[in-house]
């Protein structure tokens, strides 16, 4: 009878599921949750309905970068794994650092994601979602420009300031390159309003096979990039040939003739 228990016991047991611990969400690490929501957003990134709820899952994505970024992941530690799917830089002295990617909106225009993690001046890590418009024409300089932040530069200004470069297209045969000057206000990061000759940004239109260039020199503290014009008869952007040079002067960027 004892040894007629012990094997109905082992059987019940062994027939019984078993909570085994699996690679879930709840069970990776904050960088893998993040590479697995990316993976997930891009595989599914041209079905066909996904235009329809196009919205839903790109504020979903966002969401989740936040939750990780505010809480989860400090703004030192390396996630070489994500830096595999966004672009990922960050400021030399560690106080800003930008994730970005190309949300894939369909046809050839390009909405650019941007999610910032930064020190706040009581020392907190916060979050800050960057990019406020997506998918309009650039109107004027005031507008912000859809981009891939590729660089970060401290500026020697007080308060500290921070030169932010980009890359963007919103199709049409042509691509755009862009500046922002930021400075972190308490809990939030705030562009200079006339940091480009009365300007908030600096953004620089060309046709596609055309390089512009757009680079900041620490050492000289100038900001340079090709120049183009509008041809009416082709419809496109023309490079001049010509190069124009910013300089930096008590914390704004002055153009040189």
């Amino acid at each position: 009878m004892r040894w007629s228990s012990l094997v109905i016991f082992f059987l019940f047991w062994a027939c019984t599921p078993k909570l085994v611990v699996q690679s879930t969400t709840e069970d990776v690490n904050a960088e893998e949750r993040l590479v697995m929501a990316i993976d997930t957003f891009r595989a599914n990134a041209y079905s066909r309905d996904y235009m329809r709820r196009y919205r839903g899952v790109r504020d979903s994505l966002k969401n989740e970068f936040v939750e990780a970024l505010s809480s989860e992941i400090p703004i030192t530690q390396d996630l070489p794994r994500l830096a595999e799917k966004v672009r990922i830089c960050t400021s030399s002295d560690a106080q800003i650092r930008f994730f970005s990617w190309d949300e894939r909106s369909g046809g050839t225009m390009h909405d650019m994601a941007v999610i910032a993690q930064f020190v706040g001046e009581e020392g907190e890590v916060l979050t800050q979602v960057m990019d406020e418009r997506s998918g309009a024409e650039i109107s004027n300089q005031n507008t912000p420009p859809d981009i891939v932040f590729g660089e970060i530069h401290r500026l020697p200004t007080t308060p500290a300031r921070y030169l932010c470069l980009g890359w963007g297209t919103y199709g049409s045969g042509h691509h755009h390159e862009a500046a922002r000057v930021l400075e972190i206000q308490v809990d939030q990061l705030v562009d200079c309003q006339d940091c480009f000759a009365g300007d908030r940004y600096l953004t620089v239109v060309a046709a596609r096979v055309d390089s512009i260039g757009l680079r900041f020199d620490p050492a000289s503290l100038q900001l340079t990039h090709q120049l183009f014009e509008r041809d009416e008869e082709i419809g496109f952007m023309r490079a001049t040939g010509e190069q124009v040079v910013w300089r930096l002067s008590e914390g704004r960027f002055v153009r040189e003739d």
